[in-house]
């Protein structure tokens, strides 16, 4: 019993340890709030069990339902906020469990060496408050989950490497439980794919080209698929018609274009400008990720390993390069939480070089001083990236969400093209909150989807009745493009912008009509464009129309990023638009 405690609280207390610090680190950061850009769509899902944007996310989906129903919070996103506090918490955890297998033989983790147990855990919470790992704990996010299931994908694999038989995968434990935490990963995110180059070559080099080889990877692919089943979801859901179903992916074309994401196919791999720029990128931001000191220490880590263990260093390279290598190829701004992967990698390197340093240090006054000066490393990391983390009074998304769906007309129908800002948020406010339910809320490029329509047709019938001639035109156009066939552009854009007209034609007999700054000219164009609060409302006259402002109410946020920058620019925008409207006005009449 005394051996079983012994070993209990020197093996798994640091994890604990490292779970407790982070999580409590991260309540205080976390945002009461919706977030930006996919914030309001992913807090809704679960709570409804709805299909998120491509890839569907069914893992996130359903843990996050059953995290929803702990008695957490009162308020719905703050339960879901807390679930990826909660998750990037326990993946910074099984992190530092990785990190002891990795420095340590298997006949000595039962009691780890003073300079595993420091190294283990200063890399665990360098990772953890690293800028982008700890922006996963703020907001409801898919890579919070995704982060612990990399961990555990690694941790699997390289304990059934490391405890390989060269026999059949039935009868080794390891090799089973990890085939199924693989399938399961690529359920949540299939970046899970980025694994490929490091784990291939450590099982090649472990079990060499062999017909027993390529017999054992077909055993692995059943548990393989049984992790992968859960995708079975998306059928059974989709069929139920929810709210919220993205790529109605009821049919096996439908399930394959969904999750393999095929809209967003057109910014992989489009140009080696965009290559250039976003590894460009990477490399500038990776020394701001982690405080620069940590990447030193990562450097000495990485030199020691490629002297001593070519083998494993090679395999943690391979993780890092094959990440960054797709990446870098992804043209989309928010590109930061396709590197985690690279950041994990630096962070074991790390976790190398603190330990060839402090396993150097035989006496003991100086090892307390070192593990001393590296809590304090690890604090002026956390206490500087902390501004860009800290979400906790963030209420912009919610707050001008609240102030469009409060300032229009009963019964409005308003095209827009803000999903980062408005649309997801919207969701949230209206299916959760019951908010304006009223309102029916177009998303412009979602047009440009054909599963779309169905969500459209069963939330809105009246909407989408009146202009079904202009949609069925519009479809059978659209067929053509989404299935690879001869199609005409131009003929394309033709119907598109015919069907949102027909929006705005039939409706406008009773229900008031409003657009989005952002929405082009062309579009309504027979309208004129009053602005009214954050909206421009369209009317079939040329007469002036007084408004009565109502408050916008936008609770101050500190923090300045290009999101907040965009919203407060189109707040302004909008006021300048209404001021000079009213001044015209007065000119004319």
């Amino acid at each position: 019993m005394n051996s079983l405690l012994r070993r209990f609280t020197t093996v798994h207390s640091g994890t604990v340890a490292v779970f407790l610090v982070s999580f409590m680190v991260y309540l205080q950061t976390m945002a009461r709030s919706l977030g930006f850009i996919d914030g309001g769509e992913l807090a809704t899902i679960p709570l409804i069990l709805g299909i998120a944007h491509p890839s569907g996310y069914p893992l996130f989906t359903l843990l996050g339902r059953l995290f929803s129903l702990l008695p957490l919070a009162q308020e719905p996103v703050v339960q879901m906020n807390l679930f990826s506090a909660f998750l990037t918490a326990a993946a910074a955890a099984i992190f530092f469990r990785l990190t002891i297998i990795l420095l340590t033989p298997a006949q000595k983790r039962a009691r780890p060496s003073p300079a595993v147990l420091i190294a283990a855990t200063t890399a665990a919470l360098m990772l953890a408050f690293s800028q982008t790992f700890w922006d996963q704990s703020a907001h409801v996010e898919v890579y919070s989950l995704h982060l612990v299931l990399l961990m555990l994908s690694i941790l699997t694999f390289v304990l059934a490497i490391e405890n390989d038989n060269g026999g059949s995968a039935f009868t080794q434990r390891e090799w089973l439980i990890f085939g199924f935490v693989l399938g399961l990963s690529f359920t949540n995110h299939l970046t899970t794919i980025l694994l490929a180059p490091g784990f291939l070559y450590q099982y090649f080099v472990t079990r060499r080209l062999s017909k027993q080889t390529f017999r054992h990877i077909f055993q692995l692919a059943i548990p393989f698929l049984a992790g992968l089943s859960l995708y079975l979801y998306f059928p059974i859901r989709a069929s139920q018609q929810p709210v919220l179903n993205w790529g109605n992916p009821v049919t096996l074309e439908k399930i394959w274009w969904h999750i393999g994401a095929k809209q967003y196919r057109v910014w992989m791999f489009s140009s080696s400008e965009v290559m250039s720029r976003q590894f460009n990128y990477f490399l500038s931001t990776i020394s701001i990720e982690f405080f620069y000191f940590p990447l030193i220490l990562a450097v000495i880590g990485a030199g020691f390993l490629l002297l001593r263990d070519r083998r494993r260093f090679l395999f943690l390279f391979l993780l890092a390069a094959g990440c960054v290598a797709y990446a870098v190829n992804y043209d989309i701004h928010d590109i930061d939480s396709y590197f985690l992967l690279a950041y994990v990698v630096v962070a074991v390197f790390a976790a190398f070089g603190v330990h060839e340093i402090v396993s150097r240090i035989k006496d003991r006054k100086a090892l307390i001083g070192t593990a001393i000066a590296l809590a304090l490393l690890v604090g002026a990391e956390a206490s500087v990236n902390r501004d860009s983390a800290d979400e906790h009074s963030n209420y912009l998304v919610e707050d001008y969400s609240r102030t469009i769906l409060s300032s229009v007309q009963p019964n409005a129908l308003i095209l827009s093209f803000q999903w980062d800002y408005f649309v997801a948020g919207s969701y949230y406010l209206q299916i959760i909150k019951h908010e304006r339910p009223d309102v029916v809320i177009i998303d412009k490029e979602l047009l440009r989807r054909s599963w779309y329509f169905k969500q459209l047709e069963n939330n809105h019938p009246e909407v989408y009745n009146r202009s079904k001639a202009e949609i069925e035109l519009f479809l059978a156009e659209l067929f053509k493009f989404e299935h690879d066939l001869p199609y005409e552009a131009g003929a394309i854009e033709s119907r598109y912008n015919d069907m949102i007209n027909s929006f705005f034609d039939k409706n406008k007999s009773d229900r008031p009509l409003y657009v989005t700054s952002e929405i082009e000219q062309h579009l309504a164009a027979g309208y004129q464009r009053a602005p009214e609060g954050l909206l421009f409302r369209l009317y079939d006259d040329s007469l002036y129309h007084p408004y009565a402002p109502r408050p916008i109410t936008i609770r101050p946020y500190a923090h300045t990023d290009k999101y907040t920058t965009q919203l407060y620019g189109l707040i302004r925008l909008m006021l300048n638009h209404r001021e000079m409207y009213d001044r015209k006005s007065r000119i004319r009449y």
